[in-house]
């Protein structure tokens, strides 16, 4: 991936308004995506599920920080594009308005 083995001039990544001039598998900790990983086989029905009572407790409640963010940011990306929808018809009813 580009910037994976060093920072690059231009932006690897971009959000919004950050960049990054790395990759963004640098970020990820080798712990984290073995945690995704089982996590995504389980929520897939890949593998049978986790018993609860044996389980360690620091995997759940990596499911509840995860899923609480993911639940967010899908939220404010809603809200986003309700946001640029609003302004486009608005951008719409000037041009209109102009026409006349």
């Amino acid at each position: 991936m580009y910037g994976c083995e060093a920072p690059t001039q231009l932006p690897a990544w971009v959000i919004d308004d950050y960049e990054f001039y790395v990759c963004p598998n640098s970020f990820i900790s080798t712990q984290i995506l073995t945690w995704y990983k089982k996590y995504k086989q389980i929520k897939n029905g890949i593998c049978k599920p986790i018993d609860y009572d044996t389980a360690n407790p620091k995997f759940f409640e990596a499911i509840n920080v995860y899923e609480n963010h993911f639940d967010n940011f899908r939220s404010n990306q809603s809200k986003k594009q309700e946001q640029d929808k609003n302004f486009k018809k608005l951008d719409d009813i000037k041009k209109w308005e102009q026409k006349e």
